[in-house]
C-alpha cells in the first residue's frame, strides 16, 4: 500500500513538471513569434509613413524587442544579407541580433532613445564586437549621437552608428550597405 502510494505521488510530479516545461516553452515561443509578429507589421506600416518625424516618433513608443525584430526585418530585406536571431531577448550580452554579409559577421545593437546616446553603451558594443570576433557591428538608435560617441565609433573602426536619416534609409531599403560596412 505504501508503495503504491509513494508511486502515485512521484507520477503526479513528474506529470505535473512535463506539464510545466511544456506549457512554459510554449509562452516562450508565442511571445517571440507575437514580437516578430508585430515587428511585421510595423515595418509595413512604417512604409506607409512619410515624414520622417513621425517614423522617429512611432519607433520610441514600440516595445524595445519589436524594434529589435523590425531591424532585423529591414537588414534581411538586402541582397547578400542573412541575419540571425537570438533564442532570448534579454541575457543577449549586448547583441540584439547578428547577420552575415558577404560571408562576414556583423552584430546590431538596437536602442530606442529619445535624447543623447549613452557613449559608454556604444563602448561596450565595440567591446562585444572584438570579443564575438565580428567583423563589425551597427549601433542604431532613434536619439542623438553626440560627439563623445561619434569619437569612440569612429576611433574603434568596427562600428557604425545608424540614426537619422540613415536610420529611415535602413528601414526602407534605401540604405547602400557597401558604403557603411565597417
Amino acid at each position: 500500500m505504501i508503495d503504491n502510494n509513494i508511486i502515485t505521488i512521484a507520477l503526479i510530479l513528474i506529470f505535473i513538471s512535463l506539464n510545466h516545461i511544456f506549457f512554459s516553452k510554449k509562452k516562450k515561443k508565442s511571445s517571440h513569434q507575437w514580437r516578430l509578429k508585430s515587428a511585421k507589421r510595423t515595418y509595413d506600416l512604417i512604409q506607409t509613413i512619410k515624414e520622417n518625424g513621425k517614423v522617429f516618433s512611432y519607433l520610441r513608443k514600440i516595445d524595445p524587442f519589436v524594434f529589435e525584430e523590425v531591424l532585423l526585418i529591414a537588414f534581411n530585406k538586402y541582397k547578400n544579407v542573412q541575419t540571425k536571431r537570438n533564442e532570448k531577448y534579454t541575457g543577449d550580452g549586448g547583441i540584439d541580433g547578428r547577420f552575415y554579409y558577404q560571408g562576414n559577421l556583423y552584430l546590431i545593437q538596437a536602442k530606442r532613445y529619445k535624447n543623447h546616446i549613452n557613449p559608454a553603451h556604444v563602448k561596450e558594443f565595440s567591446d562585444v564586437i572584438e570579443k564575438e570576433g565580428a567583423i563589425g557591428g551597427f549601433f542604431i538608435h532613434t536619439g542623438r549621437t553626440g560627439k563623445s560617441s561619434k569619437n569612440i565609433a569612429f576611433n574603434s573602426k568596427n562600428i557604425k552608428i545608424i540614426s537619422g536619416a540613415k536610420l529611415i534609409s535602413l528601414l526602407r531599403g534605401n540604405l547602400n550597405l557597401k558604403e557603411i560596412i565597417p
